[in-house]
C-alpha cells in the first residue's frame, strides 16, 4: 500500500473539501489515505506540516477557485506541490476547478485537470442532482489513478517492508521508496516514514560479503550511533532481522538533504568566475573544520573487542572521504556525515584495490600510504582523507578520480589555483597529507583547532598582495608612497619635519629606518585583530603620541598607500578593486584603536 493523497484548498471554500473528502474516503475504503489541514496537530508549523503531508503522499488534489488563487498560502502549497512533482517526489498532482479563475498564468498549467475540459467549473452547474453527478464522477477519477499508483510497489520496497515485518520488536517505520542501491549491491536504501510521519532512512544490509563480520558491524554501528554532532547524521536504530545465513541488519537514520560536496563540486565546474562557486576556499576551510570536529568525537569511542576477527581491536577510523559521501545541508550550510554504514566499515578489512573494484568502482581512488604499504593504521588516517577531501573541493576538480590516481602531494605542490595563496591552508594540507603518519598531527582534535584559526578571506588576499606588489619593491614602495604621502597631506609632512629636525631641510629622502617603520607598521595592520591587550599595535603608540597626530593623519597614511599599492597592480588584474577593498578592511579596526589611544588623557 502506498502513501497517501494530499488535499489543498483554500479555507473558503472548507465546504467543498469535505464533500470530495468524504467521496474520496467513501470510494477509497482505507485504501489510500486522504490528507488535509485537519490532520495539523497543535502546535506545528505551516512548513513541517505541507512536508509531513508531501512525505506520505503519492498523488496531490487541488481545489482552483479565485480566492484559492489570491490566497499567499495556498500558492505556497501550489508551488511546493508543483516543485514536488517536477521532481518526481509526487506521483500526481490533480486540480479541480470550482470557480472560474486564471488558473492557467499559474503552475496548474503544467499539472493535471480533473474536469474535461479544464475550463468546465463545478459551480458552473446550479446546486442538485447533475452537480452532484459531477463530483461523484470526477472524485471516482482521481480514486482510479490514486489506487492505481497506490498499488505500483517497487518490489525493493515491498521487499524491506515485508522484512520489517519479521522483525521481532514492533517497527513503526513504514518505507516509501527507493533511494538507491550502492555500487556493491550490499545494502538496499529506502526513504520511509516513522510512526510520526518524519522522514528517516532505512537501510537494510542484504548481502554483507564477510558473513562472520556482522556481529563485529553490530557492535561498531550501535557504539557509532551515540556520537552526537551537529555534521553527523542521527542514527535513531540498528538491529537485525532473521536468523543465520537470512539475517539482515537494518539501520534507520536521519534523512540526509540530496545534496552532497560532489554535486556542489560538479555545479561548481560549470561556473567561470571563481567568486561565484559555493566551494570558496573560505567555505571549504568552514566544512573541513566541522568535518574535523565530527570526526574527533568518532576518534574519542573506544575501541571495539575484535573477538579474533582482527589482530588487534576494532579502532574507529572513518575511512575514505569521496565528496560524494558527505551530504550538504544548505539551510544550516553544513556538512552531514553519516558515520554506521557498510563502505566504511569494510574499508578496515579489503585491501586497497579490492575495495576499490567492490565498493567504490566510480568513486574515485582514495588510499592511505599505510595501507598501500601494508602497515598497521591509526586515527591519523582520516587526517590523510580529509586532505584528499580539501584537494578535491578547493582544486575544482574530481583528482583522484583519474587512472591512475595522482599523489596527493605532488597535487598540492603543482597547484597553481588561487586558493594556495592561503599560505595558512597550504602548509595545513601539507601536513594532513604527509605519507608517514608521525608526520600529521597528533590527533584531529589538533586538526580542528588549526582550521579553526585559518584566517579571513580578505586577510588572506592583503597577505598575498603584499608578498605580490609590495615586498618585491622594497625601498622603491617605501619612496612612492612617502612621496604621495607629503603631497597629499602637508600637515603630516610638518609633523615628520618636526620630528627630523635639522635633517628635513629640502627634500625628505627615505633611509633605511623609514623603509623599516613603514614595513613594520603594515605587518602590523596585516595581523591586528580587534580584542583586549595586548594588541600588534600597542608598541606604536609611544612613537606617535604627544606629536599632534590625529584620526585625518591616519586616514591620509591609509589613503596614500592604497593609492600607492594600486598604482602598482596591472588596470587588467581582475582583483586589483578587490586586493584595495581587503586592505581597506583591515585598516578600518587598526585607525579606530589608534585613534582611541592616541587621545589626550583627562587630568586628573
Amino acid at each position: 500500500m502506498g502513501g497517501a493523497l494530499f488535499i489543498s484548498y483554500s479555507h473558503v471554500d472548507r465546504r467543498w473539501m469535505q464533500a470530495i473528502r468524504m467521496h474520496l474516503e467513501g470510494a477509497m475504503q482505507a485504501q489510500c489515505r486522504v490528507w488535509t489541514d485537519r490532520n495539523i496537530r497543535p502546535g506545528a508549523t505551516w512548513e513541517s506540516v505541507l512536508l509531513t503531508a508531501l512525505k506520505g503522499a503519492g498523488t496531490a488534489l487541488v481545489l482552483v477557485s479565485p480566492e484559492y488563487l489570491v490566497s499567499p498560502w495556498c500558492r505556497r502549497e501550489l508551488a511546493s506541490l508543483h516543485q514536488a512533482r517536477m521532481k518526481g517526489d509526487l506521483a500526481a498532482v490533480y486540480w479541480l476547478l470550482l470557480r472560474p479563475c486564471a488558473w492557467s498564468w499559474t503552475e496548474l498549467h503544467d499539472l493535471q485537470a480533473v474536469q474535461e475540459p479544464p475550463t468546465l467549473a463545478l459551480e458552473s452547474l446550479p446546486p442538485g442532482l447533475e452537480r452532484d453527478q459531477m463530483l461523484v464522477e470526477l472524485c471516482a477519477r482521481v480514486t482510479t489513478d490514486a489506487l492505481q499508483l497506490s498499488t505500483e510497489e517497487d518490489p525493493d520496497v515491498r521487499s524491506v517492508r515485508e522484512l520489517l515485518l519479521r522483525a521481532d520488536e514492533a517497527t513503526p517505520y513504514r518505507p516509501t521508496r527507493i533511494l538507491g542501491k550502492d555500487s556493491s549491491n550490499f545494502s538496499i536504501v529506502c526513504r520511509g516514514l516513522d510512526k510520526n510521519d518524519d522522514d528517516v532512512v532505512i537501510k537494510v544490509l542484504t548481502n554483507t560479503p564477510l558473513h562472520r563480520l556482522q556481529t563485529l558491524f553490530m557492535r561498531v554501528a550501535r557504539q557509532r550511533k551515540e556520537v552526537v554532532d551537529p555534521s553527523v547524521l542521527r542514527v535513531h536504530r540498528v538491529f537485525t532481522v532473521d536468523a543465520g545465513q537470512a539475517e539482515r541488519i537494518v539501520i534507520v537514520s536521519e534523512l540526509a538533504r540530496d545534496e552532497t560536496l560532489g554535486s556542489l563540486l560538479a555545479q561548481d565546474q560549470q561556473k567561470t568566475e571563481e567568486a561565484e562557486r559555493t566551494l570558496r576556499p573560505d567555505r571549504v576551510g568552514v566544512i573541513l573544520r566541522r568535518l574535523a570536529s565530527a570526526l574527533s568525537k568518532l576518534h574519542d569511542l573506544a575501541p571495539v573487542p575484535s573477538e579474533g576477527l582482527e589482530a588487534r581491536d576494532y579502532l574507529h577510523i572513518f575511512g575514505p572521504l569521496p565528496p560524494d559521501s558527505v551530504f550538504w545541508d544548505e539551510r544550516s550550510e553544513r556538512p552531514m556525515l553519516s558515520l554506521v554504514g557498510v563502505t566504511s566499515f569494510l574499508w578496515h578489512f579489503f585491501d586497497p584495490d579490492t575495495f576499490t573494484r567492490m565498493i567504490t568502482p566510480k568513486g574515485g581512488t582514495y588510499v592511505v600510504p599505510e595501507k598501500r604499504n601494508g602497515q598497521a593504521m591509526d586515527q591519523r588516517a582520516d587526517q590523510y582523507f580529509l586532505g584528499m577531501l580539501a584537494l578535491e573541493l578547493l582544486e575544482c576538480e574530481r583528482v583522484f578520480a583519474q587512472v591512475p590516481a595522482p599523489a596527493p602531494l605532488t597535487v598540492l605542490r603543482n597547484s597553481r589555483k588561487l586558493w594556495t595563496r592561503h599560505q595558512q591552508l597550504v602548509a595545513l594540507l601539507e601536513r594532513l597529507l604527509q605519507d608517514d603518519p608521525d608526520q600529521r598531527f597528533a590527533s584531529m582534535r589538533e586538526v580542528t583547532s588549526q582550521l579553526a584559526s585559518l584566517e579571513e578571506p580578505h586577510r588572506v588576499l592583503a597577505k598575498y598582495a603584499y608578498r605580490q606588489w609590495v615586498e618585491p619593491l622594497g625601498m622603491q614602495f617605501s619612496q612612492a608612497f612617502y612621496t604621495r604621502f607629503f603631497q597629499d597631506d602637508k600637515a603630516s609632512r610638518a609633523i615628520f619635519e618636526r620630528a627630523l629636525g635639522p635633517r628635513a631641510a629640502g627634500l625628505i629622502l627615505v633611509d633605511d629606518a623609514h623603509h623599516n617603520k613603514l614595513v613594520g607598521s603594515l605587518g602590523k595592520v596585516l595581523n591586528y585583530r580587534r580584542g583586549s591587550p595586548p594588541s600588534s599595535i600597542d608598541d606604536l603608540v609611544p612613537s606617535h603620541r604627544d606629536k599632534g597626530i590625529t584620526i585625518e593623519h591616519l586616514r591620509h597614511f591609509r589613503e596614500a598607500f592604497l593609492k600607492t599599492l594600486e598604482a602598482q597592480i596591472d588596470a587588467s588584474d581582475p582583483e586589483k578593486r578587490a586586493v584595495v577593498d581587503a586592505w581597506r578592511q583591515l585598516f578600518e579596526p587598526v585607525l579606530d584603536a589608534m585613534a582611541s589611544m592616541l587621545e589626550p588623557k583627562a587630568p586628573g
